[in-house]
């Protein structure tokens, strides 16, 4: 039997799809889930999570800056994410609209 973790939301920093998903938290600990990215995406509250990638999402309570050129987001904690060309536009407009 697998175990159940129960993690905040604010805890998790961002997700990584590979094989199923990995949760990173807080610098601490990552947990590896069976599901696929999308049902994820499906799952947690649009309001704090944005998908940047084909295999990322991110917590943006955590992210310290967005560099558009180098299609990267800079969390808290100096990890890099990438962002896809085709996402950049969303990601722009929501981060715009969280600023304010």
């Amino acid at each position: 039997m697998q175990r159940l973790h129960i993690v905040p939301l604010s805890d998790i920093t961002h997700l990584q799809g590979n094989e199923g998903t990995t949760f990173y938290i807080n610098n601490k600990a990552s947990i590896k889930a069976p599901k696929f990215m999308k049902e994820y995406e499906d799952l947690l509250p649009s309001s704090f999570f944005i998908r940047t990638h084909a295999s990322w999402m991110v917590n943006i309570q955590h992210v310290a800056y967005f560099d558009p050129e180098a299609l990267m987001i800079v969390l808290n904690n100096g990890v890099a994410i990438p962002v896809a060309v085709a996402r950049k536009p969303k990601i722009l407009a929501y981060l715009s609209a969280t600023q304010k």
